[in-house]
This record gives C-alpha cells, sequence and structure tokens, in this order.
C-alpha cells in the first residue's frame, strides 16, 4: 500500500508540483430509509453524498483518505459513532479537509456545530461544505463564508435569495 501511494506521489508530482491535499469525507442519513434505498428525493443518500465529497475533494485537489458513515443516525446529538470517529481520526492524522455533504449533516444544534467546527478547526483541517459553496473554517478570517473559488462561482439560487 505504502508502494502505491509512493508512486502515485511521485507521479503527481511531476504532473503537478504542488503537494498532494488529504480529505476526509463525513456523510450522514437520518433514516434507514435514506441509507438502504437512497432517498433520492433529497439527493442525500449515501451514495449521492459520496459523490458529491469526492468531486469536491478533486476539485480542491485533494485524496479522501478516510471516509465516515452514520447509516440511520439523527443529528440531534454528536454521538453518532462515525462522527466520533472522524473527530478522533484528525486528532491523529494530518488532514487539510473535512467534506461534508452539508453542514446540516454534522449536527442539527447551533451549540454541537460550534463545538464540531472548532475541534475541526483545532486539528488544522478546513471545514467544507460539497453542496452549498461554504468554507466554515476560511484560513485567513475564520469567518463563515461562501468559497467561490471550491465551486467556482456563487450559484444563481443563493445570488437572487440575496439580492432580495
Amino acid at each position: 500500500m505504502n508502494k502505491a501511494r509512493d508512486l502515485l506521489q511521485a507521479a503527481t508530482s511531476v504532473l503537478d508540483p504542488s503537494p498532494l491535499r488529504s480529505a476526509v469525507s463525513y456523510i450522514r442519513v437520518s433514516t434507514a430509509r435514506q441509507a438502504d434505498r437512497g432517498g433520492a428525493r433529497d439527493g442525500f443518500s449515501i451514495p449521492a453524498q459520496r459523490d458529491a465529497n469526492q468531486r469536491q475533494a478533486y476539485g480542491l485537489g485533494a485524496l479522501v483518505a478516510a471516509e465516515f458513515v452514520d447509516r440511520g443516525q439523527s443529528g440531534r446529538n454528536t454521538n453518532c459513532p462515525g462522527l466520533q470517529q472522524m473527530l478522533a481520526y484528525l486528532r491523529e492524522h494530518q488532514v487539510d479537509y473535512v467534506i461534508v455533504h452539508k453542514l446540516d449533516r454534522l449536527a442539527r444544534s447551533r451549540a454541537d456545530d460550534v463545538a464540531i467546527t472548532q475541534a475541526i478547526r483545532a486539528s488544522g483541517a478546513r471545514l467544507i461544505s460539497s453542496t452549498e459553496g461554504i468554507d466554515r473554517s476560511h484560513p485567513r478570517t475564520g469567518s463563515n463564508r461562501q468559497d467561490e473559488t471550491s465551486t467556482g462561482a456563487r450559484r444563481p439560487e443563493r445570488a437572487a435569495r440575496a439580492s432580495k
């Protein structure tokens, strides 16, 4: 495995001299139906979230080093096994990005959201939403802002709502 990784990094450095970045992907679905049948109406199925997070990592020039999934888990508390495993992983490994489908996949309560975001920042990683165009851990400002560099541009529907 290490040999394959070394070869990949060597090949990547020839094509692009910038260092390879690492990411983790966190996926959560609230109901067994979303996990088992896909929950296609919402686009929150595990495969849909995985695909969006992988595309976001690619756009950031990162490889997903680990994926953490909570199937049929409520976001009302932080006792989700996958979430806790991800936070432990961040304490042990250097990670550039934590990618989620939507920010509400991490937590529903504002207090939990703040605590998780602080833990991610403390690890040195940036929290990125793959569908909302939001970078919650911008290194210069630390502010909640739309990250136009990771999505290419503001989404038209957001711009329309913002102008009202």
